[in-house]
């Protein structure tokens, strides 16, 4: 017999395991500690006594968890694609951009920001970062899930940090 054999071992699906509490408190733990602050020109971690605007690359709003979780704190939250997107009055731009939102008309509206006083949170994979070249503040978030906005929100908050490209935690 030629050929590379290979052997299938049985794996159980468990939802007392996968589904309990203990494995969704170490998935948080690990988008916690994943967070990554790529470029730090001076506006992280972020200073919400300023005149702080969230934007999100999302077009519908309502339903989502960050803006819901930001509103709450008083913070204004609009999406890029609103016709008319004032930031003049604005000291601070944080923009939570996702992987599946990122189109060229994305793009072309990112460049309306002020490179200078924008965050971008970033769900999503590190090879887009060249399209974000001009953006001078940018974290890393990787993932589009409930557990990497959380990160996001709790670095927002100070109640976590981040790691920083070059001095990543043990």
């Amino acid at each position: 017999m030629t050929g590379v054999q290979t052997c299938a071992l049985p794996i159980s699906y468990d939802p007392d395991i996968i589904l309990s509490p203990k494995a969704f408190e170490l998935k948080q733990k690990l988008f916690d500690e994943a967070l990554t602050v790529y470029k730090n020109n001076g506006l992280l971690p972020v200073d919400l006594n300023t005149n702080v605007l969230y934007i999100t690359s999302a077009q519908n709003i309502t339903e989502s968890f960050m803006v819901k979780k930001l509103t709450l704190e008083g913070i204004e939250c609009k999406s890029i694609y609103e016709r008319y997107l004032d930031l003049s009055s604005k000291n601070l731009v944080i923009l939570s951009v996702y992987e599946s939102c990122v189109t060229e008309k994305l793009l072309d509206k990112m460049k309306e920001l002020d490179a200078d006083k924008t965050i971008i949170f970033f769900f999503g994979s590190p090879y887009y970062l060249a399209d974000f070249k001009e953006f001078k503040n940018i974290v890393l978030a990787y993932q589009e899930e409930e557990e990497a906005y959380r990160a996001v929100l709790a670095y927002i908050f100070g109640d976590i940090s981040a790691n920083e490209i070059g001095r990543a935690s043990c």
